[in-house]
């Protein structure tokens, strides 16, 4: 039997669920006898009997949405070779950071199930915390902090307060809490979490994906191709590169998104938008 553990790419180690895949490599069915998991984790599927030969199975490791940190052991038993597989996991939820249901998969602004390198906690007031070249989680909590995430894939949460978040490089999670938040994306595929208050999300380079929450938002076109999930006709605002006006941009819908051209470059792709909705009072002029 093989066992993928939890993925650390790019784009799953900011997801608050982990796919773990279950090959058969063997000529015989492959029973699961018994999985263990440790308190907050918890498995969206129902595991089969067996496993037939050359067959994979998927199983979605998810964390709870109760605040507070997790950890353990993933524990499976089989009648193959080996016979146990066992792992530590570990992940941690924030009190006062909303959870996103986007899609089928759920994911949401909650921290990685597998903790990063490194973790900065800052305090109840105003603090500035720097990634550095590994894997960072830094944690702003109480008042207006700056955060700016290192060379690799990281998680950056402002929780209260008006915060400034920077990605940088790889691709990152920026999750703003309360207040008027400004997330800048960087490079690399980001996600951007505005959650409450009047917030700026700039996925800056990269093809990034924008959720801005509760409040009067402005989303950033940047050089990349951004995802809008959540824009509200009247609420929110976008704010065009520069060089691009209103008039030189095509619209058309494809996948149930209004999709946002400037000739052959695609600019955005805006969820629950219509081409009639977009008019220039949907644009704002300036970032700040």
């Amino acid at each position: 039997m093989q066992l993928t553990q939890p993925s650390t790419d790019a784009n799953r180690a900011t997801r608050p669920q982990q796919i773990i895949s279950i090959t058969n490599i063997g000529s015989e069915p492959l029973k699961l006898l018994d999985l263990q998991l440790p308190k907050g984790f918890f498995i969206l599927e129902t595991l089969p009997p067996v496993v037939l030969p050359s067959a994979t199975l998927q199983v979605t490791l998810a964390l709870t949405e109760q605040p507070g940190i997790y950890d353990g052991r993933f524990v499976l038993r089989t009648n193959g070779e080996p016979a146990v597989y066992d792992f530590p996991v570990i992940g941690q939820v924030l009190p006062g950071l909303s959870a996103f249901p986007i899609g089928d998969g759920g994911n949401g602004c909650q921290p990685p199930l597998l903790m990063p390198d490194r973790t900065q906690t800052g305090s109840d007031r105003a603090d500035i915390l720097w990634g550095n070249a590994e894997s960072n989680q830094l944690l702003g909590l109480g008042d207006s902090d700056w955060l700016w995430g290192g060379a690799e894939t990281d998680w950056l949460a402002g929780s209260d307060g008006n915060d400034t978040l920077f990605g940088n490089q790889q691709a990152d999670t920026l999750c703003a809490g309360t207040g008027n938040d400004l997330l800048f994306g960087g490079r690399g595929a980001d996600w951007l979490f505005g959650n409450s208050g009047d917030d700026v999300l700039s996925g800056d380079r990269g093809e990034d994906t924008l959720i801005g929450g509760a409040g009067s938002d402005r989303f950033v076109i940047g050089e990349g191709t951004e995802t809008i999930l959540d824009f509200e006709d009247g609420i929110d605002r976008l704010i065009l590169p520069t060089g691009i006006n209103f008039e030189s941009l095509s619209l058309a819908v494809s996948d149930g998104f209004l999709n946002l051209s400037n000739g052959t470059m695609l600019l955005a792709k805006i969820a629950n938008l219509t081409p009639n909705q977009l008019t220039t009072a949907n644009l704002a002029p300036v970032l700040i």
